[in-house]
């Protein structure tokens, strides 16, 4: 069985590579002065144009041979999940820039119920930050901690590809030039991006024998690897009102409405301008036209990550090390009792 299961997650890993999907926004700058230049403005975004490549008879095939194996039922299923996985990321790539394409991110991005906490976090005030530290100084203080943990070798470097952002690739992280940072957010970033997203890449190259560290990354590991940063945000006690309001406010928001409409809805939260455009562009992407109707769900995935995976870890603490190790989805937590992991992670926090 762990031949042929190899088999079928390597194929799937082969396909997905050849879905050329990206919401790189090219006229961002021009638009988000039009917005602010003309009253009750929709911005018309437009996208890089990428080569797509037809999957769907590679999908129907590993699909067909899949239906004659007799795997386990939740392996099955987990394969299953997978193909469809890949498949609606394909459709989401064909329908780029149109309102289709909130039909398919949403079957990627599954709602999960709110519970009551949102109620909590979206009554937050956000801190007020008086004195905010350059790029720089986020840089040194992300090189500082990965000295400390022995990770020294780990690249850390400014970028200008993404400006305002912080990301991490296997085993580099870049942190936008233009990012100014709080110590009380810093300290936020240092456990969500290091000691969850690094750890997690590190420890699924550290085992060539993991099964389930070669399954490829999908919008159901992004879901929890997002939760299990929060989680560990709020067990460092390091998360913030800020980053509560926003992750609540993004698991709220109708999508039915249009982009202005969620900017007005918005700010009164978040109360400065710029930060709201950038949160309503966020929900809106996907779309050209941003006066209709949909958007791209996967900002929900923060906050209903976080509400699965700790429904999960309340129930078996010892998933923590299972979901630190594996590329799998927080619905795909059976795979645990398969004994499909043999070591333990050697970073998790």
């Amino acid at each position: 069985m762990r031949d042929k299961f190899i088999k079928y997650i390597d194929n799937i890993k082969a396909i997905r590579k050849k879905v050329n999907f990206s919401l790189a926004i090219t006229n961002q700058l021009e638009e988000r002065q039009k917005f602010f230049a003309i009253k009750n403005y929709n911005p018309q975004l437009q996208y890089k144009a990428l080569p797509l490549r037809d999957i769907s008879p590679e999908l129907t095939t590993l699909a067909r041979l899949l239906k004659q194996e007799k795997f386990p039922i939740v392996i099955q299923a987990f394969i299953e999940s997978q193909i469809s996985s890949v498949n609606d990321s394909f459709l989401s790539a064909i329908y780029k820039g149109k309102p289709e394409i909130f039909a398919h991110s949403q079957k990627l991005y599954t709602y999960a119920p709110l519970g009551e906490l949102y109620k909590e976090w979206v009554r937050l005030k956000p801190e007020q930050n008086n004195h905010l530290l350059e790029a720089e100084e986020i840089l040194r203080q992300f090189k500082q901690l990965l000295t400390e943990k022995g990770l020294a070798s780990i690249a850390v470097s400014l970028s200008r590809e993404k400006p305002n952002r912080i990301w991490v690739i296997p085993s580099k992280i870049h942190i936008g030039v233009n990012m100014r940072k709080s110590q009380l957010e810093i300290d936020r970033l240092l456990v969500h991006e290091i000691q969850t997203h690094l750890y997690m890449n590190l420890n699924l190259a550290a085992d060539p024998s993991n099964i389930l560290a070669r399954v490829p990354k999908s919008p159901q590991s992004l879901e929890k690897n997002e939760g299990m940063a929060i989680y560990n945000e709020i067990a460092q006690q390091v998360i913030t009102n800020s980053a509560k309001l926003i992750y609540a406010l993004r698991a709220t928001v109708d999508y039915r409405l249009s982009f202005n409409e969620i900017y007005k809805w918005v700010l009164p939260y978040l109360s400065e301008e710029s930060i709201a455009y950038d949160f309503t562009l966020r929900i809106k992407r996907g779309l050209s036209d941003t006066a209709g109707p949909g958007g791209y769900t996967r900002d929900r995935t923060y906050y209903n990550g976080y509400m699965k995976l700790q429904d999960k870890l309340s129930q078996n603490i010892k998933l923590k090390e299972f979901f630190y190790m594996t590329n799998v989805g927080i619905s795909n937590s059976d795979l645990f009792e398969y004994n499909l992991v043999q070591i333990q992670p050697k970073y998790i926090i």
